[in-house]
């Protein structure tokens, strides 16, 4: 595992929605997920983190975007149907946002999503791999502020 220089780093997390969602109104999307990487952020990130969140119904989303309840698993039709959207999205965020480094926590499908090869960042892609817990390991080193997983 190597640690990050976090003094000046601005980081970026990338994950994916959750199937346990809290329900009720007006909730921003990192408190409507409640899958197991969302009690991790939640609890161990640094405030100013900066979190997307790519959901298989509003596409890229920030932590504090308010997104209503809704029940929708990601396909990879609708991964391949969104990439061009999330693509252009995250490359602006990432223009703007002057980002050291990126943690990509996606599985599969998810990763479809995104076109990689013309996303054009130059910055540091960490991605989480290997079995749930592995990655929800990789996830918690990483909010930390140690890096854990392999490069994109």
């Amino acid at each position: 595992m190597k640690a990050l220089n976090v003094a000046n780093d601005r980081r970026l997390l990338l994950t994916s929605c959750s199937a346990k969602k809290h329900r009720g109104n007006g909730l921003r999307a990192i408190d409507r997920y409640d899958g197991p990487a969302f009690k991790i952020i939640r609890k161990y990130a640094d405030p100013n983190l900066n979190v997307l969140i790519l959901s298989a119904k509003y596409g890229l989303v920030h932590a504090d975007d308010i997104i209503p309840w809704y029940e929708q698993k990601m396909t990879l039709q609708n991964a391949v149907k969104i990439r061009l959207d999330t693509t252009t999205k995250l490359q602006a965020i990432l223009l703007n946002g002057n980002y050291d480094s990126m943690l990509v926590n996606l599985g599969k499908v998810y990763l479809e999503a995104v076109d990689w090869e013309t996303l054009g960042y130059k910055g540091t892609i960490i991605q989480t791999e290997g079995p749930i817990g592995v990655r929800l390991h990789q996830l918690k080193c990483w909010v930390n502020m140690e890096s854990e997983g392999s490069e994109i």
